[in-house]
């Protein structure tokens, strides 16, 4: 089972707990909480990210905030996802390529500037 891209781009910080390996989703299309395991190799990339979101963005509200600290828009999914897909020509491109897409392009993880993290080219100012 996994999530929506709508579910992940409102999903608060103290959504995702990381050390028990679970992905609380309260805002779901049914309207009914349910919960999503974190598969072990993905845990430490996560926990990654979090560190590295927290020093650019201290005491956010989002798992995956916006510049401006707010959850991330639809139309700066569907802007950064066309973008990926282009990029790469993803014509055999799955679900699951999808979701990989959308994680990477919204970490900030590995791309270092002097010592702040910056974000991916991606990222809307």
């Amino acid at each position: 089972m996994g999530m929506r891209t709508n579910e992940a781009r409102l999903l608060a910080r103290d959504d995702v707990d990381l050390d028990e390996g679970v992905i609380s989703i309260r805002q779901t299309k049914g309207e009914q909480q349910r919960y999503v395991a974190i598969h072990p190799t993905l845990a430490p990339i996560l926990r990654q990210y979090d560190m590295k979101e927290e020093e650019l963005y201290p005491g956010r509200e989002y798992f995956f905030p916006s510049p401006r600290g707010e959850h991330l828009s639809n139309t700066w999914i569907t802007d950064v996802f066309r973008e990926m897909w282009n990029r790469n020509n993803a014509s055999h491109a799955t679900h699951t390529n999808y979701g990989t897409i959308m994680l990477l392009s919204t970490s900030t993880v590995g791309k270092t500037s002097g010592d702040r993290c910056s974000p991916t080219p991606f990222r809307r100012a």
